[in-house]
């Protein structure tokens, strides 16, 4: 019951069933928090935030956040961005992001477009994707961006706009990826690239110091970063990715290597900014902070700041009233003392880490592991959490699954756990057969309850309660790696295998008879990388370098609406109904019953990362997404006919429909008992805030039932039917007119 509330109260608050037609944007829900602050641009009484997860507009008054500009929220083409800076001659903010080749520009009435790259860089690069560093802008209100395959200046005449591309190509100098930009108080512009350049009337020239016979790669040479400040006094400073630096006085050049100042190193250097006396800071990532002391030539480890809660900083600004810092989802300012005056959180990140392993349970309600919190699984509608733990310790979980009665199994390390009536119960070597081995993987419960796991080069191993753990160690078992297993009907085990040479195999694990079937897919490992099997068809759907099912012995392909290539897999697969999910690590595809549709990071707000998981909620019907490295979520409303989806691990399958749906008065509910499975059956209905409405009985007998839910009397809505007969438990959504 309490799983079934959080889930009422889920719907409540995301609002999943609206009236009418919902239109893309409303369809999707994005959940951001920065990890990165690349850049700032400060006006007035706005401080406006370049990061990783969109720009965040900040009053500094009131320290608050007053608009996030995202790809969901007013369309820019990418949440990486990297720089900001505005027109002063048209008054239009330009934005450079990462992963887009083109420049975004908010028109002073609000609107959006883009500034596409021109031709000779994007169609020269083909299949090695032009990437976004630095942009600023000169005295001639002229753009300057820096890219991974050069430089580029951008210019409007009587309207019309101008690219101009230097290069390795029509410089001569050595000038590819121009990593960081500065400006410096006379106006010149400085570019960091392998080298140092600077801008020259209309073209630009080399800066770095020059060694013997002037050869410039002696001195400073940056392989894949760089650097490059300019101090309100004029100093110019030049940093590698090798830890080398230079400092330019006006007359001179001081070079210093890491052998120079072994106690100091600049590896590392995350980020460098200067306060308002004019001193030059330099984060050094796990070193902390150092300040550069101009009086004595030396750097000095110090603290920008007298109080602080920040921990990794991300990003350092000294504003006009005092230091701000940033931090994972987080900005602190400060006072001009540097006291803390307020902690702003950016961004709407539900979560505490990077959330993998997605998993549905029993009653098709989506869950996941959490990357900050050993042992524990979220509910990622509800939020609600379950910790695991053996003898009071929490425990690092690899993949779970839950029974048809809503209890957990999980795989930790060398051991498989499992939830009972008391806590938890844990199975290794030393209190049963279970080997003493690395490589447990793929745990899933077949339809009658009992938990599977395979073991590298072991094996399969089941567990029932009455006979404890059984080993199977059949040679195609045991000499093939095994990509996935899922249950099907009565007990049966289906698993897809691996082996170099041989290629990819369907194995079918009846009682103790194997059967081995050759679908032909090839030798690709992600062949056949994700199995579904559907009840109601009895189809064993495949996905993996393509889309198919196996039925009569035989493989059905589907076809895709795009094509994988040869770097694309699908590693996600749900059925429900007619309807059908896939996903690859940077496409979503849905079918309809009668067409696809797909979302990529180009077409919808999908962050432009691989995926790291995702998964379906048979109950909202909603798909989540999550990703490598970033703390981000998207969450897309199907239109997916939830009653019909059968959920979790197909255990001990309990079908339950609704008709019609949506009704006026009166709605059927047809079940199927296979046995006889309790006195009697309950049936409830609940609206949103989780009060029971209505309460039905019947008997529990084995059979088929069609039975009358009575609505007269209930207000036009949302409501959830949950039917309970023993063990057995369904919960639908219904919708009353």
């Amino acid at each position: 019951m309490q799983k079934i509330l959080h889930i009422l109260l889920l719907l409540l608050a995301f609002h999943v069933t609206k009236s009418g037609a919902q239109t893309q944007d409303e369809r999707w829900t994005s959940y951001l928090a920065p990890g990165l602050v690349n850049d700032y641009l400060e006006e007035g009484d706005k401080l406006y935030v370049a990061t990783d997860a969109g720009v965040f507009v900040m009053d500094k008054t009131t320290r608050t956040v007053l608009e996030h500009w995202t790809k969901r929220s007013v369309g820019i083409p990418s949440n990486r961005v990297e720089s900001i800076r505005r027109d002063a001659a048209t008054n239009r903010i330009f934005i450079g992001t990462y992963d887009i080749a083109a420049l975004t520009v908010q028109n002073p009435d609000g609107s959006w477009e883009n500034i596409p790259y021109p031709e000779a860089l994007t169609v020269n690069n083909i299949g090695n994707p032009v990437m976004t560093y630095c942009l600023e802008f000169d005295d001639q209100n002229r753009a300057w961006v820096g890219t991974s395959h050069g430089l580029m200046r951008y210019e409007e005449t009587a309207g019309e706009g101008a690219w101009t591309l230097f290069n390795e190509e029509n410089t001569g100098d050595f000038l590819r990826s121009v990593w960081d930009m500065a400006k410096t108080p006379d106006g010149r512009l400085l570019f960091g690239s392998h080298l140092l350049f600077g801008t020259n009337g209309d073209g630009i020239e080399l800066l770095s110091p020059v060694g013997p016979n002037n050869n410039p790669f002696s001195e400073l040479f940056s392989y894949s970063d760089s650097k490059v400040h300019a101090q309100a006094d004029g100093t110019l400073w030049f940093f590698t990715d090798v830890g080398s630096y230079g400092r330019y006085d006006g007359n001179e050049w001081h070079v210093v290597t890491s052998a120079d100042q072994p106690e100091i190193t600049f590896h590392n250097l995350g980020f460098l900014t200067e306060d308002a006396t004019g001193a030059l800071w330099v984060n050094l990532g796990w070193q902390g902070f150092v300040r550069y002391d101009a009086v004595n030539d030396t750097w000095e480890f110090a603290e920008p700041v007298t109080d602080t809660q920040v921990e990794a900083p991300s990003g350092l600004y000294f504003a006009e009233n005092g230091p701000v810092l940033f931090e994972q989802g987080k900005m602190e300012w400060h006072d001009a003392a540097g006291a803390v005056l307020e902690t702003t959180s950016l961004g709407n990140y539900p979560f505490d880490g990077l959330v993998w392993r997605m998993e549905a349970d029993q009653e098709g309600s989506l869950w996941s592991l959490e990357s900050n919190h050993t042992g524990r699984l979220r509910n990622l509608e509800s939020g609600a959490v379950i910790d695991v733990s053996i003898n009071g310790e929490p425990v690092y979980l690899s993949d779970f699954a839950f029974t048809n009665e809503g209890k957990l199994w999980a795989i930790s390390g060398k051991r498989v756990i499992r939830q009972t009536e008391s806590g938890w119960e844990y199975f290794d070597y030393t209190n049963s057969d279970l080997p003493d081995s690395y490589g447990f993987s793929h745990l899933t419960i077949d339809s009658d309850g009992r938990a599977w796991i395979a073991v590298y080069e072991k094996g399969l191993y089941r567990y029932d309660d009455a006979n404890g753990w059984k080993h199977f160690n059949h040679p195609a078992i045991v000499q093939n790696f095994v990509i996935d297993l899922e249950a099907g009907h009565n007990g049966q085990l289906w698993l897809s295998t691996w082996y170099n040479n041989v290629g990819t195999r369907l194995l079918l694990l009846d009682g103790e008879t194997l059967s081995v079937y050759n679908p032909e897919l090839g030798s690709n490992y992600w062949s056949l990388s994700k199995l579904n099997f559907d009840e109601q068809t009895g189809r064993l759907y495949g996905a993996g370098s393509g889309l198919g099912y196996w039925q009569d012995n035989a493989w059905h392909a589907m076809e895709l609406p795009v094509d994988l290539g040869t770097n694309q897999y699908l590693f996600t697969l749900e059925i429900a109904g007619d309807f059908i999910y896939a996903a690859t690590r940077e496409s979503l595809m849905l079918f309809d019953g009668s067409e696809w549709q797909v979302f990529t990071p180009q077409n919808s707000p999908l962050q432009e990362y691989d995926f790291y998981d995702s998964g379906l909620d048979a109950l909202s019907g909603r798909i989540w997404v999550t990703y490598n490295s970033i703390r981000a979520v998207d969450v897309y409303q199907t239109d997916f006919l939830v009653n019909t989806a059968t959920p979790g691990n197909h255990l001990n399958p309990f079908i339950v429909t609704l008709s019609p749906n949506p009704t006026t008065d009166l709605a059927i509910i047809a079940y199927e008992l296979p046995s006889a499975s309790a006195a009697q059956v309950t049936a409830r209905i609940y609206n949103l805030q989780g009060a029971v409405l209505r309460s039905f009985e019947w008997d529990g007998s084995a059979g088929k039932y069609r039975q009358e839910l009575n609505l007269s009397g209930l207000e036009a809505g949302v409501y959830l039917v949950e039917i309970v007969a023993g063990k057995l438990r369904k919960t639908s959504k219904l919708v009353k007119h």
